[in-house]
């Protein structure tokens, strides 16, 4: 997330300096993000889930 969302590398220079294939990049940051807003929902909900 910090190369590709908030330093804009592209996923060819990501792939480049993590020596990982651009697939496994997608794939990792998709779950990144999907863990961290299940996190910030949490935070904010302060556990209480909405129906």
């Amino acid at each position: 997330m910090q190369l590709r969302d908030v330093e804009c590398y592209d996923f060819k220079e990501i792939s480049k300096i993590l020596d990982m294939r651009e697939t496994a990049i997608r794939v990792a940051l998709s779950r990144a993000r999907k863990t961290l807003k299940t996190r910030l929902i949490q935070l904010h909900n302060h556990g209480i889930k909405k129906n």
